[in-house]
């Protein structure tokens, strides 16, 4: 009797791709793939037939067909070896080239920042809050308080574009100590340095740095939400500088639609580059 349940079907098919992934060593593959995993276990299968058929064989007495009946699956295997063997060398020749074109940014409309913590500390961040907003009440607070502090760089970046810059979008970090928390002081510090500049996260609430897949689909999202507001693509730019490693991997990937950049800011020269990277032929 055919079993019509929906989660049975489910499990049956999450089953085969365990399967799958257990052979292949990950759950969607190709039909190339399978085609020469069909051609590989085909060889394996048949060499030791193909042995045991040539031991097997009258080879005075056989005539052209059936010598031919004794070797072909022999043969047949090293054909396929053959042809793996070719196959792998032809893929070796090919080489992955990008090109780099590093320059200085040219100001943007839309800018993209990973913030950092403010401090490493938890201690040390409310040190650090409870000085921003004092300066900030006495309206004392200038870019260089940040001086060799972890907002220097964001900060700096902002400063880069202020002649055109009228939106940024912050990626932030979740949880109870991730950066979500601390953007509304990073807003009230833009808005007191840079006051027409609009500060918004691209994700209220922050997302996991460590989520390759997560800050890529943000870093889409920041080009996507852009284009829909009718913004060049000339005119934005996600910054990579802060956060942590994998954030600013996942931003790069990101970028490498031709058009896209992404910008860092040397944290020894403090110097601001774009980089246009893209695959070449």
């Amino acid at each position: 009797m055919t079993n019509n349940n929906p989660f049975q079907k489910r499990i049956r098919a999450y089953e085969l791709g365990r399967v799958v992934e257990s052979f292949f060593g990950k759950r969607n593959v190709s039909w190339y793939a399978l085609g020469y995993a069909a051609l590989l276990l085909l060889a394996i299968g048949w060499i030791p037939d193909g042995i045991a058929d040539l031991f097997n064989c009258q080879w005075r007495e056989c005539s052209w067909p059936a010598c031919l009946e004794c070797s072909y699956k022999i043969l047949v295997s090293l054909l396929i070896i053959a042809f793996f063997r070719w196959r792998i060398l032809q893929a070796m020749k090919y080489q992955v080239n990008i090109a780099v074109n590093p320059a200085s940014p040219q100001p943007v409309q839309v800018l993209g920042l990973f913030l950092s913590p403010v401090a490493a500390t938890p201690k040390e961040q409310e040190e650090e809050f409870a000085a921003i907003r004092t300066a900030i009440e006495n309206k004392s607070l200038v870019q260089d308080f940040f001086d060799r502090k972890r907002w220097e760089m964001p900060l700096k970046a902002i400063d880069y574009h202020k002649s055109r810059v009228k939106k940024v979008l912050l990626f932030t970090s979740s949880g109870a100590h991730g950066t979500s928390t601390m953007s509304g002081d990073f807003r009230k510090v833009v808005q007191f340095l840079y006051p027409a500049i609009l500060v918004e996260e691209i994700k209220p609430g922050g997302m996991n740095f460590e989520d390759v897949e997560e800050v890529f689909k943000a870093v889409e999202n920041f080009f996507l939400l852009n284009e829909k507001e009718n913004v060049k693509e000339s005119d934005m730019l996600v910054d990579i500088t802060g956060g942590q490693k994998t954030n600013s991997i996942a931003a790069a990937i990101a970028t490498l639609a031709t058009g896209r950049n992404f910008q860092y800011i040397s944290t020894e020269t403090k110097e601001v580059r774009v980089f246009d990277v893209r695959y070449m032929d």
